[in-house]
C-alpha cells in the first residue's frame, strides 16, 4: 500500500483492526488513521520524513514489528526526532528494525514515551548545494521540446513540468511529452 498526498482511514463498527503483513509506504503529505493496527514482524514500512510528514494515528492499540526504511521526504536535513506513530491504547512492541536511511545519519526507534513511537536521528544530512544554471538552447521538434543547460556549483539539477509528463533523454537534456 502506498499513501501520498492523500488520506487513509480504517475503522470498523465492531472495532476493526488494520493488519499489515506486506509493505506500506507513508510518503509526502500522507495522513493515515487506524482504529487499531497490527504491523506484523515480516512487514516493511517506508516513511518519507521531513517537513511534510505526519505520524500514523492509531486511536486504540498498536502492535508493532517489522522493518522500517526511511527516505528524505524534503526537509530531512538535521538531527532530531520524528514521530512515526501515535496511539491511544496499548503498545505491543515486537521490535521495529531500522533498515535503509539517508546517508550520514544513524536512526533508532524510541518507544519510551507512552502514546508515541518516534525515530531518533543522529548525524547530519546536508542540504543540496546550490549553483547557477545557464540555458544553452531550446529546440522544438513536433510535440517535443529539448532544453539544454549548463549547471555550475551544484550537484543536482531539477526540472519541474506543470503540464504533461516528461522523460529524461540525456543529461542535461529534458524532453517533455505533451
Amino acid at each position: 500500500m502506498q499513501i501520498t498526498n492523500s488520506m487513509v482511514q480504517v475503522d470498523g463498527v465492531s472495532g476493526g483492526t488494520f493488519q499489515l503483513t506486506g509493505t506500506m509506504q507513508v510518503l509526502n503529505k500522507a495522513q493515515v488513521q487506524f482504529q487499531s493496527a497490527t504491523i506484523n514482524t515480516n512487514a516493511i514500512l517506508l516513511f518519507a520524513l521531513g517537513t511534510n510528514s505526519s505520524p500514523v494515528v492509531v486511536s486504540n492499540n498498536l502492535t508493532l514489528g517489522g522493518k522500517l526504511n526511511v527516505t528524505n521526504g524534503g526537509g530531512f536535513f538535521s538531527a532530531g526526532s520524528y514521530t512515526l506513530f501515535t496511539y491511544g491504547g496499548v503498545l505491543t512492541y515486537n521490535g521495529l528494525t531500522v533498515g535503509t536511511t539517508p546517508s550520514n545519519v544513524t536512526c533508532t526507534v524510541d518507544t519510551s514515551v507512552s502514546g508515541l513511537v518516534k525515530l531518533t536521528v543522529n548525524g547530519f544530512v546536508p542540504p543540496p548545494s546550490t549553483g547557477t544554471v545557464q540555458i544553452v538552447s531550446i529546440a522544438r521538434s513536433t510535440n517535443d521540446i529539448a532544453i539544454t543547460w549548463a549547471a555550475t556549483g551544484g550537484t543536482t539539477s531539477r526540472v519541474q513540468v506543470t503540464s504533461g509528463a516528461w522523460m529524461a533523454v540525456t543529461t542535461p537534456t529534458i524532453s517533455p511529452i505533451f
